[in-house]
């Protein structure tokens, strides 16, 4: 499983890891990866990792306090994001999201979680994401 780097379970799995241990900036590489790869894991399947609700409170309580200590920690706030619409508690997931993509605007995945639990990308980012490459500079010299 591990050899398979587009298996959107290994990136769940590292994700749920890393949230555990209060890795958050690796985990949320892992979350966005797990978003990237298909649809977000729901409840029932990451209940089925933890077997114990208790445990996964504890740390998703902590991730919670992370973020009021450091709220422009955008690994924090997308990672939390993850857990909330995981959770199913998509008022809340849209907060964080919105925050994460206010920060990153050009991050596809967050503006994709945020309509996904119901949110919408501001107009402003919308813009911004969809903003054209400049075209290159004319090499100098004689044309």
């Amino acid at each position: 499983m591990i050899d398979q780097p587009r298996n959107q379970n290994v990136h769940m799995l590292l994700m749920l890891g890393f949230f555990a241990m209060g890795q958050y900036r690796p985990a949320a590489m892992e979350a966005h990866a797990v978003a990237s790869l298909g649809p977000m894991p729901d409840w029932p399947a990451v209940y089925a990792i933890y077997g114990n609700v208790d445990t996964y409170a504890k740390q998703l309580r902590a991730l919670e306090q992370f973020t009021v200590k450091d709220p422009s920690d955008v690994a924090g706030r997308f990672l939390l994001g993850v857990q909330y619409a995981i959770d199913g508690h998509k008022g809340p997931a849209q907060a964080e999201f919105l925050a994460a993509l206010q920060a990153m605007p050009k991050d596809q995945v967050a503006a994709k979680l945020l309509t996904m639990v119901g949110g919408k990308v501001p107009a402003k980012i919308a813009r911004t994401e969809r903003k054209p490459a400049s075209p290159p500079a004319p090499a100098p010299g004689p044309h």
